[in-house]
């Protein structure tokens, strides 16, 4: 954003106060000289409400209020994005703010397109998955937490997968077998819903990333090195059509059990 934080909105701020002093605006605002300048300079990134009252002080019309307003907000939530698109690896806040919004859900909705859910994982899957030997105590560290997860009560997990991510042979047959086993035991759990997308099944949208929603606070995002952690509610909100669309495109219940043990029966065969 060019050579400041917010250079647009900056400009857009030091045209509107025109002839008016920085002294007085600052008299007649609360903000401090220092601050307003560096606002100026877009050195600084006002909030929403110190904007509306600097473009209504500077006689704005509501209009323009509105837009810089909006600005703001969008520079504002583009920073917490940048911040959270460079949460790399597994780090301890990163893994405790994960906790946290785990723990506080009481409705989990997620999606992958080309690997098994982690709370569904067997030891052998995830191992390879995590680029960790079986036997490590990452995997085993993974596998307790995620069967914690789907065991506790009063927690609902709405789970889609695709055919196609079932259908990839991870590790070994034997790998897979097992691990299509277990997914079909865990379908069987009283707070566990599951959905697979047949590979034939025609859709109007890709999701090329894995991702989760958080009762309707929360998405994460997953990537290859990183992992973005979303709670504005419109982004929210955008995750929870993608996941209603893809639930819609899904087999459920008998029909998604069923389609799983086609594939392990061609696994086994």
């Amino acid at each position: 954003m060019g050579d400041g934080v917010g250079t647009e909105l900056s400009r857009a701020l030091l045209a509107l106060r025109d002839a008016m002093r920085q002294v007085d605006v600052a008299a007649r605002t609360g903000l401090s000289q220092a601050r307003l300048s560096r606002i100026e300079q877009g050195k600084s990134l006002p909030t929403e409400d110190e904007v509306r009252e600097l473009a209504r002080l500077y006689s704005a019309d509501e209009d323009q209020v509105d837009e810089l307003v909006k600005l703001a907000h969008d520079l504002r939530a583009g920073i917490r994005d940048s911040r959270l698109v460079v949460q790399r690896g597994n780090t301890l806040a990163l893994q405790q703010r994960w906790n946290r919004i785990e723990g506080q859900a009481t409705t989990v909705r997620s999606y992958h397109p080309v690997v098994v859910l982690g709370v569904l994982q067997t030891p052998a899957y995830a191992a390879v998955a995590s680029r960790h030997p079986v036997d490590s105590a990452v995997v085993a560290s993974r596998v307790r937490r995620h069967e914690r997860l789907l065991a506790e009560p009063g927690r609902r997990h709405l789970l889609i997968q695709t055919e196609g991510a079932l259908r990839q042979t991870v590790g070994s047959a034997a790998v897979m077998t097992e691990q299509l086993d277990a997914i079909l035991a865990a379908a069987e759990a009283p707070n566990v819903e599951l959905g697979v997308i047949p590979t034939n099944r025609p859709l109007d949208l890709l999701v090329g990333s894995g991702f989760h929603v958080y009762d309707d606070t929360a998405a994460v995002v997953g990537l290859e090195v990183a992992a973005a952690t979303l709670t504005e509610a419109s982004d929210v909100a955008h995750f929870r059509g993608l996941w209603d669309r893809l639930w819609e495109a899904a087999v459920t219940g008998a029909d998604a059990v069923g389609l799983i043990q086609r594939v392990a029966g061609h696994l086994r065969g």
